[in-house]
């Protein structure tokens, strides 16, 4: 076995362990499945390498590795820009924070959610007085709504419950910022003039801010936090999906 193939084969035992590890850990996402996937793939690539270059060497097969490859850049370039997306744009003096959600595994508030919850109870400390929506519905994995648990974490950490609007309808990234737009305008909170502070992980940066542009939030910012190592490679691939999901949706609709 060549150095090539040692590798190859470390990053499958790799995968297949974070992809079990997450399996019993939180939901089955899309994200998930693309893991499984890329392990089958680096595994069946070891077992019939041969093969796999045999027919990559012409024809059809060359399309497919050419095109393969451009794939593989071009999830590297949306990697590139969730990262220079993730960067905290928040004065520490917006008027409101939208806590974006993330899944629950019952009623279990995920690793994910947490860092996002723990990041708001931060900008608490630094802007006490700003309004805290917490944006979340009910997935079908989840025993109660996003928005009630982020609401009884964030209680539960010292912040008063007429401090905390709960937005609970909502089901994607888009609907987050779109229902919570409601939930500010019934508080008092223009989004088109006032200063909005959203809270969400490092790699779902570029998107919210684009989702929110769109519901017509004008003074928007970002406090990004982290993401588990054990997440991150299969939240990738899922966001990368969703960016292209974005730019589909707006070169149909026009939206910017």
């Amino acid at each position: 076995m060549n150095f090539k193939q040692i590798i190859i084969m470390a990053l499958a035992f790799l995968f297949l362990a974070d992809s079990i590890w997450l399996t019993v850990r939180s939901n089955w996402t899309v994200g998930l499945f693309l893991m499984y996937l890329v392990t089958g793939g680096l595994f069946f690539f070891l077992r019939y390498e041969k093969a796999v270059y045999k027919f990559c060497s012409a024809g059809f097969g060359r399309l497919l590795k050419y095109g393969f490859f451009a794939g593989v850049c071009f999830f590297a370039g949306l990697c590139l820009l969730m990262a220079f997306s993730a960067r905290n744009t928040s004065t520490g003096k917006e008027k409101a924070v939208v806590v974006l959600g993330a899944g629950l595994h019952g009623d279990e508030i995920s690793d994910t959610l947490r860092r996002r919850l723990d990041t708001a109870l931060d900008y608490h400390k630094q802007n006490p007085d700003a309004l805290i929506v917490v944006s979340g519905g009910q997935g079908p994995q989840e025993s109660v709504t996003e928005a009630w648990a982020m609401a009884q974490y964030l209680q539960k950490h010292g912040i008063s419950e007429d401090q905390i609007l709960l937005e609970d309808r909502s089901d994607s990234t888009e609907t987050n910022f779109r229902y919570s737009a409601d939930v500010l305008q019934q508080a008092g909170v223009d989004i088109e003039q006032d200063a909005i502070c959203f809270i969400t992980n490092n790699f779902h940066c570029y998107r919210a801010a684009s989702y929110a542009r769109r519901e017509g939030y004008q003074n928007i910012t970002c406090r990004s936090t982290g993401t588990a190592l054990s997440v991150l490679p299969s939240s990738a691939m899922r966001e990368a999906l969703a960016i292209c999901a974005l730019w589909a949706k707006g070169l149909l609709t026009g939206a910017g």
